[in-house]
């Protein structure tokens, strides 16, 4: 995989982190992120190192000149304003997937922008390795409370796996998942509130990483469908590959919130979020340990 489309799929990832925080009413978090995406692409098409076409670097200066628009929105909310203005969120996410099949120029020199463009394994992403020290949690303070709304804080405390040790780079990534309709069967299913992804843990022993963070979910428990569920997937950086890679799942369902500790069961990826045919990673009693604080109205 070249070099272009290492970047390309950071930026990629970074985009749709923000998307999912000025959707989901984070203003000022979603400012940050567009900010640093803006400064990652108007750096990367100065870099005579990383050999863009002439299409490929017009493309990312619209959508440099659409995130600036959309960040300068944010600071001052427009109330009218059309789908297909350059500074709509709508517009924003048609980037999307113009930065997912973002690909290598031809030998000719001509701009290829291929729709087969995919990861190898969606539970796989390639990240540049000048880009890892980046990757150091994207975790929310608590939102604003709204009155007769209930809150819920979720403090991953440590996750028990055989080869704890062995890994490098691990994160926990924290999503909340409803099911897609059954017509379409997507297996990412939809997010109900802003990905989150925690920082380094802090202590690795034989058989646990420690991490001791708390995780804000973004939206109250009463805008959640009862059949969502809230996923905790495991990753880690494969140096002789370049990638993130999944290596094992968790998850909670809404009728399981109660507060105090949890241990829930570690599965096989990839991740299922229709939560079927799940496969233990390991037979011995290794868990996700949680501690969760609900916080009524």
């Amino acid at each position: 995989m070249d070099k272009i489309t290492k970047y390309a799929s950071n930026w990629h990832l970074n985009l749709v982190t923000a998307i999912n925080l000025d959707r989901w009413g984070q203003p000022v978090e979603a400012i940050v992120n567009y900010k640093r995406l803006s400064k990652q692409i108007s750096c990367a098409t100065v870099d005579r190192n990383l050999p863009l076409t002439a299409e490929q670097k017009k493309l990312c200066g619209i959508l440099v000149m659409n995130l600036d628009l959309r960040i300068k929105l944010l600071d001052n909310p427009h109330p009218q304003l059309g789908d297909n203005d350059p500074a709509s969120l709508e517009k924003i996410s048609s980037f999307v997937p113009k930065l997912e099949n973002l690909s290598v120029s031809t030998s000719d020199g001509a701009s290829c922008l291929s729709s087969s463009t995919s990861h190898k394994d969606s539970d796989n992403y390639l990240l540049s390795h000048d880009m890892r020290g980046s990757l150091q949690g994207s975790l929310l303070p608590q939102p604003s409370r709204q009155a007769g709304k209930t809150y819920l804080t979720i403090k991953i405390e440590k996750i028990g796996l055989k080869d704890a040790i062995d890994l490098t780079d691990p994160f926990i990534t924290v999503s909340i998942k409803g099911m897609s309709t059954l017509i379409d069967r997507n297996p990412s299913g939809c997010d109900l509130s802003p990905v989150q992804n925690t920082p380094p843990p802090t202590k690795e022993e034989m058989t646990y990483i420690v991490f001791d963070v708390n995780v804000h979910i973004q939206s109250c428990l009463e805008e959640l469908p009862d059949n969502c569920a809230i996923f905790f997937e495991f990753c880690h950086y494969k140096p002789h590959k370049q990638i993130i890679s999944t290596k094992c799942f968790s998850f909670l369902e809404k009728d399981e919130l109660v507060n105090g500790a949890l241990a829930l069961e570690i599965y096989k990826k990839p991740t299922n979020v229709f939560r079927q045919n799940l496969r233990l990673l390991s037979r011995k009693p290794l868990f996700l340990h949680l501690n969760l604080s609900i916080i009524p109205p």
